[in-house]
């Protein structure tokens, strides 16, 4: 509910407390919507009070070391930069794949467009580039991860093989918990816990 800069982001005690003292934008139960990046500082204090260890040590421990969520000041350089086109750059079709009709269209690009939307501060805010370093040493956990292309493909095969969720709990993670109008990205989302399902915002084969 306030301005945070990627510096600030960086301290994960201060996004944390932050978190803990934001009211709900919403009764719990009520709504559902789609926040891109508070997800992982949630998330990851839970795996730090857990673990004891930050959610980056304790994907290279133990998951994969070559998955790397804060990268160590001499790895910056050597990194490949991300480049986007700009929004405004883009067709006006290209924001809504698939959108139902004209007014869903209409009202997904206007809260693009409306600082005051609920999309705007849910992925934005932070705000950063992506190749600064402050983002890349810092790890932010929703969004921070550096990697090879070969890496999450391995743990990806690795965790439909079971072997670091067993298959139980990897099927209840993926079991649809809520569907309908999301809050924050305007066209229809599903999710499972922590997951994304196939839904208008997303279409999967």
């Amino acid at each position: 509910d306030r301005p945070i800069t990627a510096e600030q982001a960086a301290d994960f005690d201060a996004m944390t407390a932050q978190l803990a003292g934001q009211s709900p934008e919403w009764e719990p139960g009520t709504r559902h919507g789609y926040h891109a990046l508070t997800f992982g500082w949630l998330v990851g204090e839970l795996v730090r009070r857990h673990s004891g260890v930050s959610v980056g040590e304790f994907v290279r421990r133990e998951i994969d070391p070559d998955l790397w969520i804060g990268v160590p000041e001499a790895m910056v350089d050597g990194l490949a930069h991300i480049a986007a086109a700009s929004a405004q750059s883009l067709p006006p079709e290209a924001a809504v794949p698939h959108a139902a009709d004209a007014a869903t269209l209409t009202s997904v690009l206007a809260a693009q467009r409306d600082p005051n939307s609920p999309m705007h501060p849910s992925t934005t805010n932070p705000s950063a580039s992506f190749n600064k370093p402050v983002l890349l040493t810092a790890g932010w956990p929703a969004a921070g991860l550096v990697c090879t292309a070969r890496a999450p493909a391995g743990f990806y095969s690795r965790l439909a093989r079971g072997e670091i969720l067993v298959a139980e709990s990897l099927r209840e993670a993926v079991r649809e918990r809520v569907r309908g109008p999301d809050r924050t990205l305007v066209l229809e989302s599903a999710f499972g816990l922590g997951y994304m399902l196939a839904c208008q915002n997303m279409f999967l084969p």
